[in-house]
């Protein structure tokens, strides 16, 4: 994901299906692109895979055991914050 981020807050309802909202960095600003829930649950799935190695299952087994609860490692704590929303697919 070279130039993208996320933005946390709240889910947007589309029908009875809700959303995360997906950001991307523009030369002309901030786009903001609505992702379905489950295209949501597989960019987190790829970015666990991709900065931890590990599998989302894992990841939440690992966050359900406290093992994330110390860190200050922002990169890690954008994933922690992203877990409920792959949780409610």
């Amino acid at each position: 994901m070279s130039e993208m981020g996320w933005m946390m807050g709240e889910p947007r309802r589309k029908g009875k299906t809700m959303a995360t909202t997906h950001l991307a960095r523009t030369t002309t600003g901030v786009e903001v692109e609505e992702v379905e829930q489950s295209d949501g649950v597989e960019m987190l799935r790829m970015q666990v895979s991709d900065r931890l190695g590990i599998t989302l299952d894992e990841f939440f087994c690992r966050l359900d055991d406290g093992h994330y609860d110390a860190t200050d490692d922002e990169n890690l704590l954008r994933l922690v914050m992203l877990a409920p929303f792959a949780r409610a697919a």
